[in-house]
């Protein structure tokens, strides 16, 4: 079963990116509404950024503090991950 999986998994990533497209193409085919619901969608879209900006800055402290706590510690099979010398 695990090696016919190796198999499906990339032309499953495939039908997704596709369907991705598609539903992509069909929302920016549809109207954007009257100027209240442009204006609102300019705030959604504003906050959405903000949101994303502040989650990127947190994930890339939590990155680099990681790599720095695991810099030196010794891995699963007993050896060290770092070169002596």
């Amino acid at each position: 079963m695990g090696v016919e999986l190796m198999y499906y998994l990339p032309v499953l990533g495939v039908v997704g990116l596709v369907v991705m497209v598609a539903k992509a193409m069909w929302v920016s085919k549809q109207d954007a509404g009257d100027a209240n619901m442009q204006e609102l969608a300019g705030y959604i879209a504003k906050g959405a950024s903000a949101f994303l900006k502040a989650e990127w800055r947190v994930l890339g402290a939590f990155a680099v503090l990681a790599r720095c706590c695991s810099r030196g510690a010794p891995s699963l099979n007993g050896y060290r991950t770092t070169p002596t010398g």
